[in-house]
């Protein structure tokens, strides 16, 4: 049963996840205060839908895990990247710098979640 033990869940996953990508923004170069501010909004956006969902299926429906996290995984940066995209003002390969900064984050989330 879903309870509020997911309210920390997504906060930490949505704190970890937005340092690793301002983290990853910062090393790619981005340095306006907009698009360093956009990063943080596109994951205030797409992280606590994608792991919401991801316990959802985790709990009720029963896909394969690995399916499942690929198939979020692949929309949010989908829609990060059309966000970047949009309204960035000087990161200039929005889908690049999506899945650069989604492998970052759910890479070194992975290894933190695991060794921790």
């Amino acid at each position: 049963m879903m309870g509020l033990w997911i309210v920390p869940v997504l906060l930490v996953s949505l704190g970890l996840t937005a340092a690793l990508e301002e983290g990853f923004g910062w090393l790619a170069g981005v340095r306006e205060r907009w698009d360093m501010l956009l990063v943080l909004l596109v994951n205030l956006l797409t992280n606590p839908a994608v792991v919401f969902l991801y316990y959802v299926n985790c709990l009720y429906l029963g896909f394969n895990r690995t399916v499942i996290t690929v198939g979020l995984e692949a929309a949010a940066i989908a829609v990060e990247a059309a966000c970047y995209k949009a309204a960035a003002g000087n990161i200039r390969h929005p889908w690049l710098f999506s899945v650069g900064a989604n492998l970052v984050s759910f890479t070194l989330g992975a290894v933190i979640t695991r060794y921790i």
